[in-house]
């Protein structure tokens, strides 16, 4: 109060609050220039002033008829004369409203418009003559939108209520959205209804739900592409189910939430009309884009967003599709190795795809190739993944996507390094699983084994000297999962191709001595593929062809002095079976 002179307290009371030159007064010089402290003080005003009109009323309530002037009284006897604090209320929503006002004028201005609406409500405030019209009107001032000076057109009354409108909307859909959170039990989702039979149970709810939505994508709510979007956005939650937290798999009730607002959004765009099916496609692949930035990077997560990806994209015609796919194989060269690591599991689902043309899938496979050699250990452990769930199918299926003569001209990968692509690709393969093999990580080592299993296994043209030695020397790995996977690799390779003498001598030398194994599982896997390979063929009551190869690998390891690791075999095994008294080695 200190900062205003009496004079003009005096003149504005008189003026009633009109036409009066304001004082060079800086607020908040009563608060060192805290803008936060004047706006607390102001807020403990208001509230002060709350309190008291409801005091007031609680003393009307009993009887006591001399309570309506106590406020102002208290304030007067304080040394707060209410002209003097009406003149500082007067200043402050003056400053706010002047033009060129900055934001922290504004918002004081509007907490000293707070202030005054608080003490008209105050009882007692009439016979002081609080309320003045003009003081009011310029307190309501203070609420008014913000206006440029000329410098564009006011927006007209139509345009304001179709912003209202558009935000009343969106916040409808969060609302409807947050509905589909939920997992009714027993519920029965469907995307229309029929009005004759409709029933208000909660298991309705997320029926209901989903046809608001729906109807919201209608012209009359605006521009049906802006709503189509707004809706997606609030459903990226669902998709990528993050109500489940830190949980390391998905359970089922996250699932329905996910599959449910995948079928909604695949049943907008079949039913959609031919005019707004563009725009919509449109913002289906936003929507891919976004899921694909932020899936959640976990395992199962992954897995279930890479089947919704996959679903929205069976929506898109061919030429949005197409781009899409590239799109993925551009996201394999991104910096973040998680989006990296997602943009392989997609290839692994679209390299599989009808839609998907043999020269796109011998590019996915291009791209999973080239992130065998990145930097990190995750990322070239899930394309080694990839690769070796390619080659597990049958040959056909995957060979003439790496028999190409297509030279690739080095590009920029990002974080990786690039596979040199020359006229056969699937020679370059065996080089990089070569190099993979001898990783420092081990999973990485183990992956890379498993993709050399399926190509040896896939074509004896690679059953070499070479790629075979990587296969016997993995067998002396120091990591458990390596020399397992060796094992395997070596046996499987075996089976297929039980004339290769080359696969006999090496699986005797490296596949075999690991019977004698320090670790039990090693020794256990090592027994059950010599039972598989030699004593089980041996001791049918008909020998077939599968048992030629037993005698041949007996014969071999005769004639290379390995009785040992049979006898430790057989040891082991008859103490389980029969085939102790099956079989009888010299």
């Amino acid at each position: 109060m200190d900062l205003l002179e009496q004079e003009w307290i005096d003149e504005v009371w008189d003026n009633r609050y009109t036409d009066a030159e304001l004082p060079d007064v800086d607020l908040l010089e009563s608060c060192e220039g805290n803008s936060s402290a004047l706006m607390d003080a102001l807020s403990s005003a208001c509230e002060y002033c709350q309190k008291w009109s409801c005091f007031s009323d609680t003393e009307d309530e009993e009887g006591d008829e001399n309570t309506d002037d106590k406020l102002w009284q208290t304030l007067m006897d304080n040394g707060v004369h209410y002209k003097s604090l009406l003149a500082l209320v007067y200043l402050g929503i003056c400053q706010g409203n002047a033009s060129g006002a900055t934001i922290e004028k504004k918002n004081i201005g509007l907490r000293f418009a707070k202030l005054y609406f608080n003490l008209v409500l105050v009882p007692g405030s009439s016979a002081y003559r609080i309320f003045q019209e003009s003081l009011f009107q310029a307190a309501v001032q203070c609420f008014r939108l913000p206006n440029d000076s000329g410098s564009r057109p006011r927006l007209d009354a139509a345009r304001v209520q179709a912003a209202l409108v558009h935000r009343g909307d969106r916040i409808l859909i969060e609302r409807l959205s947050d509905l589909l959170a939920l997992d009714i039990p027993g519920a029965n989702v469907s995307f229309s209804i029929n009005l004759e039979n409709r029933n208000c149970h909660y298991r309705q709810l997320p029926t209901y739900a989903f046809c608001a939505l729906k109807l919201l994508c209608l012209p009359q709510h605006g521009e049906p592409a802006d709503s189509f979007r707004d809706i997606t956005k609030c459903l990226m939650s669902h998709i990528l189910m993050l109500a489940a937290g830190d949980a390391q798999s998905v359970s089922r009730p996250f699932l329905n939430v996910r599959d449910n607002a995948i079928s909604f959004l695949c049943h907008v765009m079949e039913t959609c009309d031919d005019e707004v099916r563009d725009s919509f496609e449109d913002v289906i692949i936003i929507l891919i884009h976004n899921v694909s930035f932020k899936a959640v990077d976990r395992t199962d997560f992954r897995l279930k967003t890479t089947q919704a990806v996959h679903t929205l994209m069976a929506v898109l015609n061919e030429e949005r599709f197409q781009r899409v796919v590239e799109w993925f194989i551009k996201l394999t060269m991104v910096p973040l190795g998680k989006r990296r690591v997602f943009a392989l599991d997609m290839i692994l689902v679209l390299i599989w795809d009808k839609r998907v043309s043999t020269a796109k899938c011998s590019d996915l496979l291009l791209a999973a190739m080239k992130r065998c050699n990145d930097k990190a250990a995750t990322v070239k452990t899930k394309a080694l993944s990839v690769l070796a769930s390619v080659t597990s199918h049958p040959p056909e299926h995957w060979l003439p996507l790496l028999r190409v003569s297509n030279p690739v001209e080095p590009a920029d990968e990002g974080d990786g390094a690039q596979v040199a692509v020359e006229d056969d690709r699937l020679a370059q393969l065996m080089v990089m699983l070569k190099y993979r093999a001898e990783d420092p990580k081990v999973n990485v080592r183990k992956a890379a084994l498993s993709v050399l299993q399926n190509v040896l296994c896939a074509s004896g043209d690679f059953v070499t000297q070479e790629h075979v030695e990587i296969l016997k020397e993995s067998c002396r790995d120091l990591a458990l999962l390596v020399r397992k996977q060796a094992l395997q690799a070596l046996t499987r390779c075996l089976q297929a191709h039980p004339q290769e003498a080359l696969l006999l001598r090496l699986w005797l030398t490296g596949a075999l001595p690991l019977v004698l194994d320090a670790e039990d599982s090693v020794m256990e896997k090592a027994v059950e593929a010599v039972d598989m390979l030699i004593l089980e063929p041996l001791c049918r009551p008909r020998q077939g062809a599968d048992a030629a190869l037993g005698w041949r690998l007996l014969a071999q390891a005769s004639g290379d002095s390995r009785p040992a690791a049979f006898f430790n075999a057989h040891r082991l095994r008859s103490s389980a079976s029969e085939f102790g008294q099956a079989l009888i080695l010299p």
